[in-house]
């Protein structure tokens, strides 16, 4: 499948492997995602990309890992894809989150000035 980026830059992707995981209520998958001319693409354009390649709904989307090749312009991800939001796990939510908006929680041992 082909996807174009807001810059005119192309995505194209792979599944390597699906597998169903009914008592999670997801699919998970782990794709290869081709970026042509760019560099690693943001997790909110992967994201997108995504939404429409996989047809579910970005907020059922958690992007769990992410790896660059070196020196290519390939991305493997492993995506987990929920039925419904509800079914994410509260932890898994709040972390996705965190690595969406680049925002890092505080530690419970760190010292406040």
């Amino acid at each position: 499948m082909r996807y174009m980026a807001k810059n005119m830059d192309v995505m194209t992707s792979q599944v390597i492997e699906e597998r169903e995981n009914p008592l999670m209520h997801r699919k998970e998958y782990r794709l290869s995602i081709k970026h042509t001319d760019r560099a690693t693409p943001a997790r909110k354009d992967i994201m997108a990309f995504l939404a429409g390649e996989l047809k579910a709904k970005e907020e059922t989307i958690i992007i769990d890992k992410m790896f660059s090749e070196k020196g290519m312009a390939v991305t493997r991800v492993k995506v987990e894809v929920y039925s419904k939001k509800e079914d994410i796990p509260k932890q898994k939510l709040e972390i996705a989150q965190q690595k969406l908006t680049g925002a890092k929680k505080a530690k419970a041992g760190a010292k406040k000035e």
